[in-house]
């Protein structure tokens, strides 16, 4: 986040009312000055900066990221290869509502790919994506991820796709993972499995 951390790709689902938009405006708007928020929903009033499609069609809004990611995000993103960092720099991008337009039944558009690639190989910029459901995502977002955080889900497909990603998962988000609560579930590449009561546990980990 610009202080030194790993540059981290991060998804993190949950119903509406579970608690993921609250712990992403904890985690990362209100402590990074140089976070974007694509914001379709305007629920990130508060963000240092912030961008409202003007389009809520698939075709239309996918466009307009692409305008978006290539022209704003990505010039002002410093570079592995650049020799000076800028201070000023994004740090980090939000992907509210990515289901619109990152979906799992559609393709991965070819800037989209190009861009996560990006940020994972040359690009010092945490990206992180949001959606209610798992299933709803596009799978490369899924399979990509650095970190999963999972505020409560209780569809069978989203359930089967936790126990994919890490075995046992579902069971652990049918019996301890609390709506009202507003705790989570995180699990990495490896698969490791943490419950978390708030985003206050992982404030020194991002």
């Amino acid at each position: 986040m610009g202080d030194g951390k790993k540059i981290n790709k991060i998804l993190v689902v949950g119903l509406q009312g579970s608690g993921k938009t609250h712990l992403v405006k904890k985690l990362f708007e209100e402590r990074d000055k140089y976070t974007l928020v694509i914001d379709p929903q305007k629920e990130h009033e508060g963000a240092p900066f912030r961008y409202t499609p003007k389009h809520t069609d698939f075709e239309g809004i996918s466009k307009e990221l692409e305008d978006v990611i290539n022209r704003v995000i990505i010039p002002n993103c410093n570079k592995l290869e650049n020799k000076k960092q800028y201070t000023e720099a994004l740090n980090t991008i939000i992907f509210d509502e990515a289901d619109l337009y990152f979906p799992s039944n559609k393709k991965l558009p070819a800037y989209a790919t190009s861009f996560f690639v990006s940020c994972r190989h040359y690009m010092l910029t945490n990206v992180i994506t949001m959606s209610r459901r798992l299933m709803d995502i596009n799978y490369y977002i899924r399979n990509t991820a650095d970190y999963i955080i999972a505020f409560k889900q209780s569809g069978v497909d989203d359930l089967k796709l936790l126990d994919k990603y890490s075995k046992g998962a579902a069971d652990i988000m049918k019996k301890q993972i609390d709506y009202d609560k507003h705790n989570f579930m995180i699990f990495d590449r490896s698969g490791n499995v943490e419950i978390k009561d708030g985003w206050e546990d992982l404030t020194n980990q991002f």
